[in-house]
């Protein structure tokens, strides 16, 4: 069937049949780059494909146990994080003359925009990776802090510390086709309160150095739950997850035996971690195309996974980025170039394409924020499409970027109501008004 391009409301049952096809994808792969296709690391069943935890005695996907607040990010309390942590002071020495280089990751934390700095030259090499603290009223760089391992890319907070996962170097080998790390991983913490100062971690962990063709180790998304003292990382590389103490910064799970999203089958996976609207750890699998409900204490998987396919006929869609909103869990397929929801009642629904080359989905208030880069060789815009999750409206358009920017992150500052978006590969962060898209401001290079 042809791809339906009517925008439903989202409050709709329907569930539009779309088929995209087998076809091969070159993305932003963490920041870096990567080459995915529909039989990478897949199997014919899904079901196959998820760790058999014994879930009998659980009630799936209960979701009337937590009320999720519009999708606002929540504060947990400061009860004792990075209290046993020993800090690391860091040389700043080796940082370049610029504000940002390859930026990926964005927050903002209060006042306070934070952005991660890969620092990759023209081969992807990263070189040494920093933290922008940018003063999100006066637009202001108030410091620049020096990380422990190279590759910074994700960074989240959970109201009081900020971490900040590290991926190292990494080659793609081609006679097996797989990534693998070659040198230290890891995940930085810091406190609010040294940002705008300091130039140290209040915590650091490392990551084992990989063997080569070993899945382990690298580190990619990471999520905090409220009421844990726990901070979750997904892998960039294989399908393990693990759990960090963020009170004494030691791995709270076996680092050797992480917990598995599927059975370690030697292809490379995807792992991305969110945080449902009943509290649970969300987990989807880029390889096998579904999204799963964790215990957050165990790690076993409750309930059956769900596919985020919303057409049988669709091969491989891609999940990542879960997020809350109201009673749904909405994310991002990037193989299929769409934003769908999901429910324990009503499966998996589309809400809207979003075009080529999609890197990243954020939802912010009541609306989602997907960065779509256009091919380097076209010389077409990038973009920044705006989805309304109350009524499924989307403006693909929202905020039109120069050609070569690859957006990747969006943060919100609501007491100004601007945007903050990483430009990958302008090395700039742009500022847009939170309500036309316009830009107001580009910082950098």
């Amino acid at each position: 069937m042809a791809s339906q391009k009517t925008h439903l409301p989202i409050t709709t049952n329907n569930i539009t049949a779309r088929n995209l096809g087998s076809w091969v994808v070159v993305m932003g792969w963490l920041g870096l780059f990567t080459t995915l296709n529909a039989g990478c690391g897949s199997s014919a069943d899904e079901k196959s494909q998820a760790t058999d935890v014994g879930t009998e005695d659980v009630v799936a996907n209960d979701w009337d146990l937590f009320e999720f607040d519009g999708g606002h990010d929540l504060t947990i309390p400061d009860s004792g994080a990075l209290s046993a942590c020993t800090p690391l002071s860091m040389a700043r020495a080796g940082l370049p003359d610029a504000s940002f280089a390859s930026p990926y990751g964005v927050i903002v934390i209060d006042d306070l925009v934070v952005v991660t700095n890969a620092n990759l030259d023209p081969s992807f090499t990263p070189g040494v990776g920093w933290l922008s603290v940018v003063d999100a009223t006066t637009l202001e760089v108030k410091n620049r802090i020096e990380l422990p391992q190279t590759n910074p890319q994700f960074v989240t907070h959970d109201g009081n510390v900020v971490y900040v996962s590290m991926s190292g170097p990494s080659v793609y080998d081609l006679e097996t086709g797989l990534f693998f790390g070659t040198g230290k991983s890891g995940v930085a913490m810091i406190h609010k309160n040294n940002l705008t100062a300091a130039n140290r971690m209040d915590g650091n962990i490392e990551f084992a150095v990989p063997e080569p063709g070993s899945l382990s180790g690298f580190p990619g998304s990471l999520i905090t739950l409220p009421n844990t003292n726990h901070l979750f990382v997904g892998s960039g590389t294989g399908p393990q997850v693990y759990v960090i103490d963020t009170v004494t910064c030691t791995f709270a799970s076996n680092p050797t035996t992480p917990w598995l999203a599927t059975p370690e089958d030697g292809f490379n996976h995807l792992i991305y971690v969110g945080r449902s609207p009943d509290n649970h750890l969300l987990v989807t699998d880029f390889n096998s195309g579904t999204l799963q409900w964790w215990d957050s204490t165990t790690g076993t998987i409750i309930g059956e996974p769900v596919s985020t396919k919303v057409d049988a006929e669709e091969s491989f869609t891609g999940p990542s980025f879960p997020e809350p909103y109201e009673n749904y869990v909405v994310l991002l397929n990037a193989v299929s170039q769409s934003v769908v929801r999901i429910s324990p009642t009503e499966g998996t629904q589309w809400i809207a394409d979003v075009g080529s080359y999609p890197n990243r989905l954020s939802v912010l208030d009541d609306a989602a924020y997907v960065t779509v880069a256009s091919p380097f060789e076209s010389g077409n815009p990038d973009y920044v499409a705006r989805i309304d999750l109350k009524t499924g409206a989307i403006d693909p358009e929202f905020a039109t970027l120069d050609p070569q920017t690859n957006p990747m992150s969006v943060a919100w500052h609501q007491p100004t109501n601007r945007l903050f978006v990483s430009g990958n590969s302008s090395n700039t962060v742009l500022v847009l008004d939170g309500n036309t898209g316009a830009i107001q401001k580009v910082l950098g290079p």
